[in-house]
Formats: C-alpha cells, structure tokens, sequence
C-alpha cells in the first residue's frame, strides 16, 4: 500500500526524528542494534521511523504524538508506537525485511514500511507492505546474526500480512 506523504507528514516527522535523536544523544541511549548514537548517523532513522508511524497512524485513523518513542513497560518491553500494541518497523531498502529484537513483545502488531524519496518534493513516499504478531515474526527459523553480537529476527516480507487486513483487527 503506497502512500504519497505530504510536506506537513515530512516537516513533522521530520521534527519529531530530530528530537528523538538529540534525546537518545543526550541520555546516551543506544540504538535497536546497541548502535551508538553519538554521531549523526542515526539521525535519518528516527526521522524515517517518525514519519513511517506518522503514515500508518493516519492510515488507521489513530492518534499518534510521537512520545512514545523512548519508553519501556515495567516489563522491559517497549511500548508501542500507536495505539495499545502496534509497532512501526521501517527501512530505506526496497528489499527490507522486519526486524524484531529479543525484547519485543510477543503480543504486538509489527508493521514494515519501506519509505521512498522522502526529500523529493516531487513524489516523497512510503509503502506499507505488511504485518504480523511479534509470535509470528520471534520463531527460531528466523534468527540470525548479520553481524557480531547484533542478533534479530528476520521476517521476511513476503510472510507479511496485507496491511488490509490489519484495519480491520483495530
């Protein structure tokens, strides 16, 4: 499902990533892959992550502030992004899979966006190309370690729910 964003969903994700990247900085968070955020580099991340939450929260006709972002549960696992239980996983890849880390919840919604020419004014974009339960995606078959001491699980997207459907478990 593509989805042409506007400049106002780009400002304010735009916004938002810039303040989630100087918190991170701030309290000296790392990142999901324990990646330092001491540099810039992730930066572009939270930006596409805020803008990626900002399309599927309007898509599904729910509220999203953007200051859930850096919280935890009193169980260890984060909270979600929008709504009670739905996470926003994006990438920049047009081959992405979603990623899930030892500590997401089984319960959740996992939602993967691939987001395309954000800062082309001419076509900025980003395509929601599924879901799934945290169950589903955290199986053994689907870890991996595609570098040291950076373990996930790798779901491919071509086992991903359409996103339709998911309008309608809301």
């Amino acid at each position: 499902m593509i989805i042409s964003l506007t400049p106002y969903q780009i400002q304010r994700g735009t916004e938002v990533g810039r303040k989630w990247h100087e918190h991170s900085r701030l309290f000296k968070y790392k990142g999901a892959y324990n990646i330092s955020k001491a540099d810039n580099n992730s930066q572009e991340n939270d930006i596409r992550g805020a803008i990626s939450e900002i399309a599927v929260a309007e898509i599904l006709g729910l509220e999203w502030n953007g200051l859930k972002h850096h919280f935890w549960g009193q169980d260890g696992v984060a909270l979600a992004d929008i709504g009670e239980d739905i996470q926003v996983r994006s990438t920049s890849l047009s081959y992405g899979n979603l990623i899930l880390h030892p500590k997401d919840s089984l319960k959740h919604r996992y939602v993967l966006v691939r987001t395309h020419n954000l800062y082309n004014p001419n076509n900025p974009s980003v395509d929601i190309v599924g879901w799934t339960f945290g169950k589903e995606a955290k199986q053994k078959k689907y870890w991996k370690e595609p570098q040291p001491k950076r373990g996930c699980y790798l779901f491919p997207s071509s086992h991903l729910k359409s996103f339709v459907t998911m309008t309608w478990v809301i």
